[in-house]
């Protein structure tokens, strides 16, 4: 009652309350019928993306492993891209570009100086790109190509895996927390495709990622 600014022993219509009641209850269903008209509508945004996944899958496993040798290199390959344009703005950081590129595959120390002559961005990529691919196919005649192939689908399967599971976990997540918006005027749809397409575009970032920095890495002893 100190709340409302009413004192207690002040009397309250029976008629007021029970409007204010049915107005509150009104609400409350009004925005319930809402949420659930939208269930259909948040579950083909995870089917979207599902058959985007599925389709990824369905290509790894369906390539010739030629296919699949150049789909992994173009793959490092967008990596190395990224890497340089996240460092670089008015001039490039070699120290930064060089470290990182080092966590995507092995490269000399002799690299490290080799960037600081160029002052292109093509050079640069190009040279980190022809360096990237003679270590591809080094790996290549270590491993043998049999052992290659079963490399490189297993590491894009398992890393599409692992990620999708955890995406659908942000769906989940995200469908939850929109809901909310609606009692700030906001469409809680609107919301929900908004950010789960910017959480697809990190999905994907994150398995080419992930993908990029492993297949160096893993080896098939015999």
């Amino acid at each position: 009652m100190d709340m409302l600014k009413i004192e207690e022993d002040t009397p309250i219509e029976a008629k007021i309350l029970s409007g204010a009641i049915e107005k509150a209850q009104a609400r409350v269903e009004g925005l319930n019928f809402d949420l659930r008209k939208y269930v259909l509508e948040y579950d083909d945004v995870i089917l979207k993306h599902r058959d985007k996944i599925y389709s990824l899958r369905n290509k790894i496993l369906e390539k010739s492993y030629p296919e699949l040798f150049n789909f992994a290199l173009e793959v490092v390959e967008k990596e190395i891209e990224k890497i340089i344009k996240f460092h670089s703005n008015d001039s490039f950081d070699f120290e930064e570009i060089f470290e990182e590129i080092k966590t995507v595959f092995p490269v000399p120390d002799e690299v490290h100086f080799k960037l600081r002559e160029f002052s292109d961005f093509e050079e640069i990529f190009n040279y980190l790109k022809s360096i990237a691919r003679d270590y591809f196919l080094q790996k290549e005649r270590r491993e043998s190509r049999e052992n290659m192939e079963k490399i490189l689908r297993f590491v894009f399967l398992r890393t599409i895996d692992v990620f999708w599971s955890e995406h659908l976990e942000t769906l989940e997540y995200l469908k939850d927390s929109v809901k909310l918006r609606v009692y700030s005027g906001r469409d809680p749809l609107v919301e929900y495709k908004t950010e789960s397409h910017k959480a697809f575009q990190e999905l994907e970032n994150l398995i080419n990622s992930q993908i990029a920095r492993t297949i160096f890495k893993l080896s098939i002893k015999s």
